[in-house]
């Protein structure tokens, strides 16, 4: 029996520099119930976030992007909450999607966590603010394309987005 997952598009959305819905899967492990109101944040880029973010990226506050792969989901998201995330964005290495688990270390975070497909990730890295070098976060974490002329990117996640009709005028 195979399981697969529809992602969803109702709940988290880029709201600058541009407005785009994210289709995501959420991660059973951390705060599973989205926020009755809407969150909005600023999006900081967090490497693999395998080894402490502390003293190496600034996220405080932030919504953070990291990038799937060599280590548990788990130990990312504690990782980003150690050094002041208020969530976390894992970028896949594909365009599939999936619910993430723990890891079974008992291990837990106080924030949201959502897988995003890799096509998604890589319009967000292209607007995050990086250095002439290419660096983003002042930390020499390379992600892929970003802008060093970039005013920031934010993303709102919750419930509390009003749900737009579209009608067709006849």
């Amino acid at each position: 029996m195979t399981s697969s997952i529809t992602p969803s598009t109702v709940q988290l959305e880029v709201v600058f520099p541009f407005r785009y819905p994210l289709r995501f899967a959420p991660a059973w492990f951390g705060n599973i119930v989205l926020p009755p109101d809407r969150v909005q944040a600023k999006v900081a880029y967090g490497g693999d976030a395998c080894e402490s973010l502390v003293g190496r990226v600034s996220v405080r506050n932030m919504l953070v992007l990291v990038d799937r792969g060599k280590c548990s989901f788990i130990q990312k998201a504690v990782h980003v909450e150690q050094a002041g995330g208020i969530g976390m964005l894992v970028a896949n290495d594909s365009d599939d999607y999936f619910v993430m688990t723990e890891d079974g270390t008992g291990r837990g975070v106080r924030f949201s966590s959502f897988l995003i497909s890799q096509s998604d990730a890589n319009i967000l890295k292209e607007e995050l603010i990086c250095d002439k070098d290419g660096a983003l976060g002042g930390y020499g974490l390379r992600g892929g394309g970003c802008n060093p002329e970039g005013k920031g990117l934010y993303v709102a996640w919750g419930l509390g987005f009003q749900t737009r009709a579209h009608h067709k005028v006849v």
